[in-house]
């Protein structure tokens, strides 16, 4: 039997892919609304071997679309 590669001490290894629960929980909405956003094609998914996953820079993507600016100083 192969010994399994193990990373690094102290090694940060980024998630390049997000199950629909990490993506819910990043985002801080219900699953129910991150379907739907995918559903309305607001948001990119990817489908690996059946799996469905979400990457980290699309949602940062859809984040950084509703930016709003509030307050006296919003206009510049």
């Amino acid at each position: 039997m192969a010994k399994k590669k193990q990373s690094p001490p102290g090694a940060v290894i980024h998630k390049v892919a997000l199950s629909y629960d990490e993506a819910a929980w990043a985002l801080s909405i219900s699953k129910a609304k991150l379907y739907r956003l995918v559903s309305e094609g607001r948001l990119q998914s990817v489908k690996l071997d059946g799996n469905t996953v979400l990457r980290p820079a699309d949602l940062e993507k859809l984040v950084d679309s509703h930016v709003t600016l509030r307050g006296k100083d919003a206009t510049g």
